[in-house]
């Protein structure tokens, strides 16, 4: 089949690995070069770093849905587009382009988790299992019929990175079955229960900040969510400090902020139970063990983190 594929991140690239080998990939289109790193230098994304490499030609247009842009796709005559993870809304015109439609790769169990940050809303809400949906895109917020979905579990340990890539491996193959199944015309179109939705808003600035007073376990899930960026954080001698790992010890009390230093292990308090902290990253600096950042830093029990 005739594809274009609409994706940035690295969530993106299993998808499009996959159907590079099995489907024409006409172009790709990707979101612009953004300036990043501490000298703001822009830096291609990751799907068109991969396109380049694969020799696939990449549009960037700053807003896809612009005539000329559409107009431009229109004249490719892409049998199918592939929408994962690409960061603009498409428009109604855009959507009536494709033959078999606009089919975005969502990375939850639809209807739950519309939304912009469906993993890190998961992690964050204390979910145990989640999924992906293969989607043919309307006009609403991931509110259009289900071609396929697929359920995957949330483990202990996994952070929005780790479960970030088990969704996108898993979503390649849908993605890959489901259009197989479309140009067979053995694809039933189901359609969402809308009352059954639930929403993953995009993550906000102040959700990054650690509010002690809330309880370990919760604590230990957005620190989860966080991972691997943006990262949680909170205020120590003045400064920010992100926390990159977590466990909660529910059965100790101490005050919500205040630390316990014992056997190079740094805790803190909590509203509920005790938060054993296992990597911290200074700023300016790159995440560490909390060994070592004992050992560099010395932190003191009885402190306020805040």
């Amino acid at each position: 089949m005739d594809l274009l594929f609409f994706g940035t991140p690295a969530f993106s690239l299993a998808p499009l690995e996959k159907l590079h080998q099995h489907h024409k990939i006409m172009a790709v289109i990707t979101q612009p070069e953004r300036p990043r790193g501490r000298n703001l230098k822009l830096q291609p994304s990751p799907v068109k770093k991969w396109a380049e490499e694969a020799k696939i030609p990449v549009l960037e247009p700053a807003r896809v849905n612009d005539d000329d842009v559409v107009n431009k796709i229109r004249q490719m005559g892409p049998e199918a587009i592939v929408v994962a993870a690409y960061g603009q809304i498409l428009s109604a015109d855009l959507l009536k382009v494709p033959k078999y439609g606009c089919i975005n790769i969502h990375a939850s169990f639809l209807p739950a988790l519309r939304g912009a940050a469906p993993i890190q809303r998961a992690i964050m809400d204390g979910l145990r299992k989640t999924g992906v949906t293969i989607m043919k895109m309307d006009e609403g917020m991931d509110t259009g019929a289900i071609l396929d979905q697929a359920e995957i579990a949330i483990e202990v340990n996994d952070d929005s990175g780790t479960l970030s890539g088990k969704i996108a491996a898993l979503g390649a193959d849908l993605i890959d079955k489901v259009l197989d199944g479309l140009a067979d015309g053995n694809i039933l179109e189901k359609p969402q229960a809308d009352d059954d939705a639930t929403f993953a808003p995009p993550i906000k600035k102040e959700e990054l900040r650690i509010d002690w007073r809330k309880s370990a376990p919760e604590l230990v899930n957005q620190i989860r969510a966080l991972q691997p960026a943006p990262g949680a954080f909170t205020i120590w001698r003045d400064k920010r400090i992100k926390i990159g790992g977590a466990e909660a010890v529910e059965m100790r009390k101490a005050d919500p902020g205040v630390t316990i230093i014992e056997n190079d292990q740094l805790l803190v308090g909590t509203g509920l139970g005790v938060l054993k902290i296992s990597e911290v990253q200074p700023a300016g600096k790159r995440n560490m063990p909390t060994e070592q950042f004992i050992r560099g830093y010395r932190p003191l029990g009885g402190e306020i983190m805040g």
